[in-house]
C-alpha cells in the first residue's frame, strides 16, 4: 500500500509540474512571467486610443459646447447693438439731411452781402440753431465710433464662434461619432 501511495503522489506531482509549467508558458497565471508586457484593456467603444479616456474627452467636449452657446448669445446681443446704433445713425442722417440744406443755402446767401449776413446772424447764431445743428453732427460722429467699435467686436466674436465651431464639429463629428477616434480626439483637444 506504501508503493501505492508513493506513486500516487509522484504522479500528482507530475502533472501538477507539467499543468503549472502551462500556465507559464501561456501567461494565464495571476502574475506576468517574466518578460511579459501587459495586454491592454479591449476597447469596445474607441478605435484608436483608450476608452478609458472618454469621460475626459466627453467633459472637454461639452465645455467646448458651452463655450460656443455664450459665444453665440454675445455674439447675438453684438449683433442686436450693432443694429440699434445702425438705425439711431439713420435716424439721425434723416434729421441732419434738411437741417445741412437749410444751413447751406442760408450760409452761401449770408456770404452775400451784409444785410443777408445779419439775417443769416439772427436765424441760425442768436437762435442757438447752429450750435443745435452742431450737437447733432457731433453725437452722429459719436455713435458713428461707437458703431464702428461694436462692429469690430462683432467680427471678431464671429470669428472666434466659427473657429470654436469647426474644431467642435471637426472632434464631436468626424472624430468621435464618425470614426471612433479616440487619440485624435485627444491630441485635437489638448492642441492649439
Amino acid at each position: 500500500m506504501f508503493v501505492l501511495v508513493y506513486e500516487i503522489n509522484m504522479m500528482f506531482r507530475f502533472y501538477l509540474s507539467v499543468y503549472l509549467l502551462c500556465l507559464l508558458m501561456t501567461g494565464r497565471v495571476a502574475g506576468l512571467a517574466y518578460g511579459q508586457t501587459p495586454v491592454p484593456p479591449a476597447n469596445v467603444i474607441c478605435k484608436t486610443g483608450l476608452d478609458a479616456d472618454l469621460p475626459e474627452i466627453k467633459a472637454q467636449v461639452s465645455g467646448m459646447a458651452a463655450e460656443l452657446k455664450g459665444l453665440k448669445q454675445a455674439r447675438q446681443a453684438a449683433r442686436a447693438q450693432t443694429d440699434k446704433l445702425h438705425a439711431e445713425i439713420l435716424a439721425i442722417d434723416q434729421a441732419l439731411k434738411p437741417l445741412r440744406a437749410r444751413h447751406k443755402s442760408a450760409a452761401e446767401q449770408a456770404s452775400s452781402s451784409t444785410s443777408t449776413y445779419e439775417v443769416y446772424k439772427a436765424n441760425w447764431l442768436d437762435t442757438g440753431e447752429l450750435a443745435r445743428l452742431n450737437d447733432q453732427i457731433r453725437d452722429r460722429k459719436q455713435k458713428h465710433a461707437e458703431y464702428k467699435t461694436v462692429r469690430t467686436e462683432y467680427q471678431t466674436e464671429k470669428a472666434a464662434f466659427e473657429a470654436l465651431g469647426a474644431k467642435y464639429q471637426y472632434i464631436a463629428r468626424d472624430l468621435l461619432d464618425r470614426d471612433r477616434d479616440c487619440a485624435g480626439a485627444m491630441a485635437a483637444l489638448s492642441g492649439p
